[in-house]
């Protein structure tokens, strides 16, 4: 695996795991850029994030909790300081 991907995905078991976690993340990111100018809302970044994680079959928990994370970032730079439950629910 190169090392980049490890970096970010350290929980991935494959570079083709990282790479598929890259574009999920890389799309919802996109999408955040095409629709928070029309609609400035919690709800849109929330429902943007409850879309990605839907994308996410993964049972490794170590993964599951870096796409958290890295979502979570995503969230701050949005000014969105909470998922809800949005992040436990999927967690369960």
């Amino acid at each position: 695996m190169r090392p980049e991907c490890r970096d970010v995905y350290p929980g991935a078991l494959n570079e083709s795991q990282a790479a598929t976690a890259q574009a999920s993340v890389d799309a919802t990111i996109q999408s955040l850029i095409t629709e928070l100018p029309k609609r400035p809302q919690r709800s849109t970044v929330l429902g943007t994030m409850k879309i990605a994680l839907a994308n996410f079959d993964i049972s490794e928990s170590e993964e599951r909790d870096q796409i958290l994370s890295y979502l979570g970032r995503v969230m701050d730079v949005c000014g969105v300081h909470s998922s809800g439950e949005l992040f436990n629910d999927w967690l369960i």
